[in-house]
């Protein structure tokens, strides 16, 4: 609900001092001054004192006023007695009339910021009732007890509560009277207090039955030949019978009317169906208007703001950018018929929003346009290698699609005539738009220089790959073919530094798609290249071990054979020397075992070396002692069989004697006296002798 503003103190004036009146009516004052100071407390009379003499002077520069009021039926309001003072006074006294209708509560306080409790008393009594007047007097006092000044030089003093009751139906006056204040000073001339006379001061009480206004503080109206509708709403607090008013409408904007010429006016449900409203446009374009019942309908009291009714207006392009209409000289009749004025008047303030936001918007509009196609344009020419990649044309038409986005919302806005109360909200993305062309260009420009340094470290990322690659493809093939018999056994490997290599590979064409790579950007072939080294020297050590392998296989054939002949000839020795030297072998074991043993060593030798791994070509085995031991052990055994007493003993038959052995079977090399000895001959015959 729009609230009428109360009427502003008025300005200050400053009154001149005038010369000193007569004695009597100082004489009067003060008697008066008496009669109220009986009824005050005794601490006041030291206010006495101050008024043994007066100079009496009346000025303009002192000033008592009183705001107008607006007040409803039962309503209680607080008013105040301004006192705006050029010369200092403590002492302050008036005669208040209160018209019929409006009550005093009882009730007096005080503005301490003017008025200090310990200094200042403050008092209002009822005096009289005029009958001429039908006003009730009251008079308020405000008497100092130390002849302490009021504070300060403009405000309120007291305050005081009123009440209106139903008698209350018309405008009518608050009078200050008798108004008559003192000062603490004395004049210097006469040596008296000075006193001042103050001017009279009338304002206004108005009984508030109800309010009749404009909806909306503001409209917007585009001058393109429509129409706007322009609503009225009434409060009221009473039956209302009827009501008129003026409208004034500013240049360039016109009443829509009817065909009959009269203004269109929309009623709304609040009117009794028979209300009408009867209007007049006079020349200087006012419009005054009616709203009248001749069957006696009234308005209903509603306390919310609702609209009553509406008319229409119409903008030509003489339409100011910002203008007012103006409703004013409002009269309420109540269900009694009181026509009651309503002080006062509502504003409706008019865009022309064709000028004050239509035009703007579209200036700045233009604006991000004109700095969208200069960025293009830098763009074309200093980017002209990327200017036709996606993420360029993408971010070029994502800022041209945001411009065109808000021209479509102004407009949509201007259309539906909601651009007045939307324009900061519509026109809001101006600086987020221009903020994005900086960013297109600067966003644009940086790609350029990464596009470039991308390519150029792809290029020289993939030449180190492609060196990294030939490595491991040299290796592969040394390794197939140098290293054939063993390959199979590497290419898990070779698969793997493939895979390596491929992951670098796709890493950088990865940071190259998504424009990463820099000057800076390096591959890390460190690992991949110690694999290559190290698969080239395990395959070489591998095939090595199969070489060494085949090798040790074929030396420890050789040699195992090699051994196989020394044991054989050493077999045949030890027969030879059983069997053909029986008589003296026992002698001779203990050197066929020692050669034993020999060939055992050396044929445990090679086994170890062959388990080892270590046997080559060149391994061979010296059996030279061992076979020298063998000739010499058999040529020692013969010597030792030729020498025996049995050598070239012969038996039956010229066989040869092998051997000598006693009855329990051991072989002697002669025959054993006192014993039974056997003789075993080559023919197969056994004899015994008894040695005697």
């Amino acid at each position: 609900m729009k609230a009428w503003p109360p009427r502003k103190v008025a300005a200050l004036s400053f009154l001149k001092k005038h010369e000193c009146r007569t004695q009597l009516k100082i004489e009067r004052m003060i008697q008066n001054t008496k009669i109220l100071l009986k009824q005050l407390a005794s601490r006041l009379s030291l206010a006495l004192v101050a008024v043994v003499g007066f100079c009496m002077s009346v000025s303009a520069e002192n000033k008592v006023s009183m705001d107008n009021l607006n007040i409803k039926s039962g309503e209680t309001k607080t008013v105040a007695v301004f006192l705006d003072n050029s010369d200092a006074i403590s002492t302050l006294q008036m005669d208040i009339k209160l018209p019929s209708g409006l009550l005093f509560k009882n009730n007096l306080t005080r503005n301490e910021a003017r008025l200090d409790r310990d200094s200042h008393t403050i008092y209002m009594d009822h005096l009289k009732f005029d009958q001429e007047s039908r006003s009730n007097i009251y008079r308020l006092t405000i008497l100092s007890s130390d002849l302490s000044n009021i504070v300060g030089n403009s405000g309120a003093v007291v305050y005081f509560d009123v009440e209106a009751n139903s008698s209350l139906i018309e405008t009518r006056d608050i009078v200050l009277t008798n108004i008559v204040g003192s000062s603490s000073e004395k004049d210097e001339e006469t040596g008296f207090t000075v006193k001042y006379e103050l001017e009279d001061y009338t304002a206004s009480v108005s009984p508030n039955i109800g309010q009749l206004f404009f909806t909306d503080d503001s409209l917007s109206v585009k001058t393109d030949g429509t129409s706007k509708k322009v609503d009225v709403s009434l409060i009221n607090y009473v039956k209302v019978r009827g009501l008129q008013a003026v409208v004034t409408l500013p240049e360039g904007l016109s009443f829509e009317t009817k065909d009959n010429g009269r203004p269109r006016f929309e009623y709304s449900d609040r009117l009794p169906q028979n209300a009408t409203i009867s209007s007049n446009i006079t020349e200087d374009g006012k419009l005054h208007l009616a709203i009248s019942d001749l069957t006696g309908g009234t308005i209903e009291e509603k306390e919310d703001t609702t609209v009553l009714f509406s008319f229409y207006v119409k903008a030509s392009e003489a339409l100011a950018e910002i203008s007012d209409i103006t409703l004013s000289e409002v009269v309420i009749s109540d269900n009694s018929d009181h026509g009651i004025e309503v002080h006062g008047t509502s504003t409706v303030k008019i865009y022309n929003s064709f000028i004050a936001y239509y035009t703007p918007a579209n200036d700045s509009i233009q604006g991000l346009r004109t700095r969208y196609e200069a960025a293009v344009e830098k763009i074309n020419t200093e980017a002209a290698n990327v200017k036709d990649s996606a993420i360029v044309v993408n971010a070029v038409q994502e800022v041209a699609t945001r411009i065109e986005d808000l021209q479509k919302s102004v407009n949509e806005a201007y259309a539906n005539e909601t651009l007045a109360t939307v324009y900061d909200e519509v026109l809001a993305p101006v600086v987020e738009i221009d903020t994005a062309i900086v960013d297109m260009v600067e966003m644009v420009l940086d790609y350029q220089q990464k596009v470039t340094a991308n390519e150029e470290a792809y290029t020289r990322l993939t030449a180190d790959i492609a060196a990294v690659q030939a490595k491991l493809d040299a290796a592969k093939t040394t390794i197939e073919t140098d290293y054939a018999e063993v390959a199979e056994q590497f290419m898990a490997d070779i698969v793997a530094l493939q895979e390596d290599v491929d992951s670098i590979s796709n890493e950088v064409k990865g940071l190259y798609d998504e424009v990463k790579l820099t000057a800076e950007s390096q591959i890390d072939a460190t690992a991949i290249e110690a694999g290559i080294e190290k698969v080239l020297a395990d395959a070489a050590a591998a095939l090595a071990t199969e070489e060494a392998k085949k090798a040790n296989e074929e030396a420890y054939t050789r040699l195992t054979a090699d051994i196989a002949a020394v044991q054989a000839k050493l077999d045949a020795a030890k027969t030879t020397i059983e069997t053909d030297y029986a008589e003296v072998a026992e002698q001779f074991m203990a050197d066929i075992v020692a050669l034993q043993e020999d060939v055992d060593s050396i044929s445990n030798e090679v086994k170890g070396l062959y388990d080892e791994v270590k046997l080559t070509a060149e391994s061979q085995i010296d059996a030279t002692a061992i076979e020298a031991g063998i000739e010499k052990v058999l040529a020692d055994a013969k010597k030792a069989h030729e020498g025996s007493s049995i050598a070239g003993v012969k038996g039956p038959e010229g066989a040869e004697l092998l051997g000598i052995y006693t009855v329990s079977g051991k072989r002697v090399a002669a025959p054993l006296k006192g014993q039974v000895n056997i003789f075993k001959y080559s023919d197969g015959t056994v004899k015994k002798f008894y040695m005697k």
